[in-house]
């Protein structure tokens, strides 16, 4: 990783603090621009926000990724997100 400071906020330390202040079903989010992470630091990153967050998913983009945790089970409604994805608005920012 090669933005100063940016390793002390991928540790598993870290991600417990989050995880403590999480309302009941808040969720943190985790970006992980893929460009930038090696294997390692990439693999590093998911398993110190796993051991973290009770419930872990992934999220990628072509060159982006997003981890989402929880300390509620997440559940994803396939027609709605499918939906929403073909609103103007949401197309347009993932074009």
């Amino acid at each position: 990783m090669e933005t100063p400071g940016a390793p002390s906020l991928s540790t598993v330390e870290y991600f417990r603090l989050i995880a403590a202040h999480l309302t009941e079903g808040g969720v943190a989010c985790q970006w992980m621009p893929l460009y930038e992470l090696s294997r390692d630091d990439l693999r590093m990153i998911i398993a110190s926000f796993a051991d973290a967050f009770e419930h872990v998913t992934l999220w990628q983009a072509t060159s982006d990724a997003l981890l989402l945790g929880s300390n509620r089970k997440f559940t994803v409604n396939r027609k709605r997100l499918a939906e929403r994805l073909t609103e103007p608005d949401v197309a347009y920012q993932l074009a």
